[in-house]
C-alpha cells in the first residue's frame, strides 16, 4: 500500500500543473508561458487506491520543483525536472532519475503518463495538437479532450484566467484513472 500511495501522489504533483498570474487578461494567459507557483489540494483514484494531499510547485521555464505533503503537512516527495532530467526523492531519502517524467511515472507508477500537455491544462488551455471540447462564453474551456485525457474545468469567477478546479480523466485507462485538484493560490 505505501509503494503505491508515493506514486499517485507523485502523479498527482505533475498534474497539478503550471500557471501565470490570475490579474492577466484572457488573452495574455493563452500566450504567456512565464514562471509561477502553485499551491493546492490533490486527489486521486487509481482503481481501488484513493489519496489526497497537498501541493507546492514553482514552474520556470526549463524547470520544475513540486514538493507533495500528506494532508497533514508531511513531504511525502520532491520531484525536481530541469537540463539533465527528472529526480525524484521521497520521505525516506531515496531518489529515483529518469530522462524525462514520462519514464519516471512509468517506473513509479507502472504506466506511462503523457506529462508534455499538463502544464497548458493546468491552466485551462489546450497543449499544441489536437483538441476537441465545449468552451464557455468567455472561451474558456469547460471540458477539454486531448491526449487519450478528458479536463473538466470550474472557473471561480466570471473573469477568471485561471481555474480553480481541475479533473482529470484517463481515458480508456485500465485501472481507471482520475485526478482531482483545487487550486488554493496561484503565483508568480
Amino acid at each position: 500500500m505505501a509503494r503505491c500511495a508515493l506514486p499517485v501522489v507523485l502523479l498527482l504533483a505533475v498534474l497539478a500543473g503550471c500557471a501565470v498570474p490570475t490579474t492577466a487578461p484572457v488573452g495574455a494567459a493563452a500566450t504567456t508561458d512565464a514562471g509561477f507557483a502553485l499551491t493546492g489540494r490533490l486527489g486521486v483514484r487509481f482503481g481501488e487506491e484513493s489519496l489526497s494531499g497537498r501541493i507546492a510547485w514553482t514552474h520556470a521555464p526549463g524547470r520544475d520543483h513540486v514538493s507533495l505533503a500528506s494532508p497533514l503537512g508531511n513531504t511525502l516527495a520532491v520531484i525536481v525536472r530541469d537540463s539533465g532530467g527528472v529526480a525524484l526523492t521521497d520521505a525516506n531519502g531515496q531518489r529515483s532519475v529518469a530522462p524525462d517524467a514520462e519514464t519516471l511515472t512509468e517506473r513509479a507508477l507502472g504506466w506511462r503518463l503523457p506529462l508534455a500537455g499538463l502544464s497548458e491544462w493546468a491552466r485551462g488551455r489546450a497543449a499544441p495538437g489536437p483538441a476537441e471540447g465545449s468552451r464557455d462564453a468567455a472561451g474558456r474551456w469547460l471540458t477539454l479532450i486531448q491526449a487519450g485525457w478528458r479536463i473538466d474545468y470550474s472557473w471561480e469567477e466570471a473573469q477568471a484566467v485561471l481555474p480553480r478546479r481541475v479533473f482529470l480523466e484517463r481515458l480508456a485507462a485500465t485501472p481507471p484513472l482520475e485526478i482531482r485538484m483545487v487550486v488554493d493560490r496561484w503565483g508568480e
